[in-house]
């Protein structure tokens, strides 16, 4: 194809790969969340129309519209190496892929060798897709995925894609030391995939050893968060699944000080009764039900050996009064803090000692 008539072509089409590209990147952000598939970044860029002709003139295409298939790129960044081959499954299954065109730059690299790895797929949005209104515009368009790690990209943006420095041929003592780093990244990368991987099974073995009944492990941010999890998921508690910023720490402290140093110790501190009183609560929190059971244990212990950085909230109240005589109520408020509105402490302190509210009775 004469340069003319692919730039005629490519003023018509590249609207439309424009297109693909914001919905390729869509799609596979709906099924890498579908997949529970954490990732860094999903970002898709088109190629101008002066890039793809600039590519079909360097490299000398005879017939550019089938052999220029990246003018649309979709580039997947994960944070662990097994995480490729579960987007790559994904990609084949959702996908019609040219694997004449894919590669996996890490079958490139021979046995000695470090450097640029990732996993390439030449594809198109398939016959189903395409049959749908919304796709039909863009049938037959090929488009190329590049999934990398995070550590990956890094060596990628650093050794190729954005400094100059380590572009061309270095000295050999220079280029070996790149290598060495390259290698160093590539160590990295697998030992945090394997790192992974041991914790979703220390997860699964702490979920399997809960569901058992022996609950004669340690207390770590990973069981503790797991187990009051399942249990309050069991209880069937309104639960507010907030953002953790320090791995439960300093509510790890709070067990440490406490002396509950396994989930056996923390499953002995549920209250009876904690369920029906809890139920009435907006919602409930990790960290409120840890330390409910703690408090209403032993609340002179809690005073006397657990140093706090929070207040009780509203709906804290009601639920300690059911187990918390008045004189300790107070001094735990002394102590603690309550963070709640008159109106409604007002509301509960109009029920008799021993009353139980209603449900509609709840503010």
């Amino acid at each position: 194809m004469k340069a003319t008539s692919f730039d005629k072509w490519i003023k018509v089409h590249q609207p439309k790969f424009q297109n693909l590209t914001g919905a390729v990147v869509s799609i596979v952000k709906n099924l890498l969340s579908d997949a529970n598939i954490d990732f860094l970044a999903v970002n898709g860029r088109t190629k101008s129309e002066t890039d793809c002709s600039e590519k079909v003139t360097r490299k000398q295409y005879k017939d550019p519209i089938k052999q220029l298939t990246d003018i649309s790129g979709v580039r997947i960044i994960v944070y662990f190496e097994n995480d490729i081959d579960k987007v790559s499954k994904i990609i084949e299954n959702s996908f019609k892929v040219f694997k004449e065109h894919s590669l996996d730059k890490d079958n490139l690299l021979s046995a000695n060798e470090f450097g640029y790895r990732s996993v390439h797929y030449v594809c198109d949005i398939g016959e189903a897709r395409s049959a749908l209104p919304e796709f039909s515009g863009l049938k037959d368009l090929k488009f190329e995925f590049q999934i990398r790690t995070v550590l990956q990209h890094a060596w990628a943006e650093l050794a190729h894609d954005r400094n100059y420095k380590f572009s061309g041929e270095l000295p050999r003592a220079m280029e070996r030391k790149l290598y060495l780093f390259a290698g160093m990244l590539e160590l990295a990368d697998k030992g945090f995939s394997e790192l992974s991987h041991d914790i979703d099974e220390y997860q699964r073995s702490v979920s399997m050893a809960a569901e058992e009944g022996s609950l004669d492990i340690e207390i770590n941010s990973l069981s503790l968060e797991l187990f009051v999890r399942q249990w309050i998921t069991k209880s069937g508690l309104k639960f507010e699944d907030i953002e953790v910023r320090d791995g439960y720490q300093s509510l790890l402290d709070e067990l440490d000080q406490f002396e509950i140093y396994t989930l056996d110790d923390l499953n002995n501190l549920v209250p009876d009764k904690y369920i029906e009183y809890a139920n009435q609560k907006k919602f409930v929190t990790i960290y409120g039900v840890v330390r409910d059971w703690m408090i209403i244990s032993d609340p002179q212990k809690f005073l006397d050996r657990v140093e706090v950085d929070w207040v009780f909230s509203a709906d804290d109240f009601p639920l300690l009064k059911q187990y918390i005589d008045d004189a300790m109520l107070d001094k735990l408020e002394t102590v603690i803090g309550f963070d709640y509105d008159e109106d409604h402490a007002k509301e509960w302190d109009s029920y008799d000692e021993g009353d139980e509210p209603s449900q509609s009775d709840l503010p």
